[in-house]
C-alpha cells in the first residue's frame, strides 16, 4: 500500500468527507472484522500490556515508526468478546482508542441479518454497542459492517441504521 502511494485515514473522517492526504496519495480505510486475536490483543510484556506481536496493530505501529507519513488508522469491527489476550475489554478498547484506532459495530453473533426479524436485527446491532458502551464510555461506534456483506432485507435497513435496543440507538 505505502509503496504504491496508499495512506490511511480514519474511517470517521471517511464518513465526514475530511479527507487529507498528500497531493499524489490515495486514501485508505483499513478494517477488521471479528475482533480476532491476530488483528489486535494485548499480552504482557515486562509488567505492561502492549499490543500482540506480529498482529495487525503490531504490524501498523512497527510500519509506521519507520513511515510517519503512512497514517496510523484502522477500524475493528467486532463481536462477542472481542480481541482474546491479556487485559479486560475496557484495556483492550482503551489502547486502540489512546493509539488512533476505531471500533466498529459487526453484530453480536455474525448473523445474517437478511434472515432476521426486525427485533432480532436490533438485538444483534444493539448488544455490540451495550456491550461496548458497558466497558467503556469513551466508545463511539459510528459504522456497522454487515456480516457476509449481506444487509438485511430493504423493508427493514432501517432497523439496521436507526433502530433501538435496551435504550440505546
Amino acid at each position: 500500500l505505502y509503496d504504491n502511494g496508499f495512506r490511511l485515514i480514519k474511517m470517521q473522517d471517511l464518513i465526514d468527507n475530511n479527507i487529507n492526504v498528500e497531493a499524489g496519495c490515495t486514501p485508505v480505510v483499513l478494517s477488521f472484522d471479528d475482533g480476532i486475536d491476530t488483528s489486535f490483543s494485548l499480552e504482557e510484556r515486562e509488567g505492561q500490556l502492549v499490543p500482540k506481536k506480529d498482529s495487525a496493530v503490531d504490524i501498523i505501529n512497527n510500519f509506521v515508526e519507520e513511515h510517519p507519513d503512512f497514517g496510523k488508522a484502522a477500524i475493528f469491527f467486532v463481536n462477542d468478546v472481542p480481541f482474546d489476550g491479556a487485559g479486560d475489554l475496557k484495556e483492550r478498547t482503551q489502547y486502540l482508542l489512546d493509539n488512533g484506532y476505531e471500533i466498529g459495530n459487526h453484530t453480536i453473533t455474525h448473523a445474517n441479518l437478511k434472515n432476521l426479524d426486525a427485533n432480532s436485527i436490533q438485538q444483534e446491532i444493539g448488544s455490540v454497542h451495550k456491550m461496548l458502551a458497558d466497558s467503556n464510555s469513551e466508545i463511539k461506534i459510528s459504522a456497522l459492517s454487515y456480516p457476509f456483506g449481506i444487509r438485511p432485507t430493504e423493508e427493514l435497513r432501517g432497523f439496521a441504521l436507526n433502530g433501538t435496543y435496551n435504550d440505546l440507538e
